[in-house]
This record gives structure tokens, sequence and C-alpha cells, in this order.
């Protein structure tokens, strides 16, 4: 039977030699090549024309990538699309008339109790616009 002193020394031992060998696998492994990421030139992009050319007053495309490019396109088209709609919303009521029904059956609150443009956001109740939020 070993006595503890000898069961501590041969642990010492074991984690001594573990300890070199992890020592020796991390010199002996090359280091990694650092990847040098260059920032995207966006102005050879389709749409740099004159008379504009470029035009980033704000400076959103310094120090980006092609991804972070791509995405902010798309986010900018995604958010004109819904300005032309919200436009198009505005105009609709005023030229076309507005919907039949109620808005609001609950308080009673027609279509055609609301008004047009900005005056509509204190007819709409706040239940309503909680289901849009």
């Amino acid at each position: 039977a070993a006595t503890a002193t000898q069961l501590l020394a041969m642990a010492a031992c074991g984690s001594a030699a573990a300890a070199s060998v992890a020592a020796a696998r991390r010199r002996t492994t090359a280091p990694r090549a650092a990847v040098v990421r260059q920032a995207y030139d966006a102005s050879r992009e389709i749409g740099a024309c004159d008379p504009l050319l470029f035009w980033d007053p704000i400076g959103f495309c310094e120090g980006g990538s092609k991804e972070d490019f791509d995405r902010r396109r798309a986010v900018e088209l995604k958010h004109g699309r819904v300005c032309m709609f919200a436009a198009i919303g505005m105009l609709w009521p005023d030229v076309f008339g507005k919907f039949d029904g109620y808005l609001s059956p609950s308080q009673g609150l027609r279509f055609e109790d609301v008004p047009s443009g900005i005056y509509a956001v204190t007819k709409v109740p706040l239940e309503g616009w909680l289901q849009i939020l």
C-alpha cells in the first residue's frame, strides 16, 4: 500500500509532466497569421455618379466592409419603401375617401370620424396605437 506522501509525490510528478507537454505543444504550434482587413471603398459602387458622385456626409461607410455596405443599402431601400407607403397612406383618405366601418367598435369610433393627417393621432384610442407597436 502506498503512503500519503508517495501518492502526493506521484500526483506532483504527473501534473509536472502534463504541464511540460502542454508547454511543448504551445511552443511548437505556429503562430496564427493576422488577418488584415481593409476598409471597403464604396465610392466605386453603382450609383456613385455625377453630379454628387459618392455622397456620404456623415461618414457611415468609413471603415466598413462590403457586407456592411450591402446591408446598409438594403436597409435604406426598405426604409424608403416604407416612407413611400406612408405617404400614400396620408393621401388616400383625402383622394379616394375613407373605409366604411368601425375603427374601434367598442368605443363607437368610425373611420369617417378620424380626421386626415397628423390630427388623427389624437382621435385614435391608446389601445389602437399599442396594437401597432
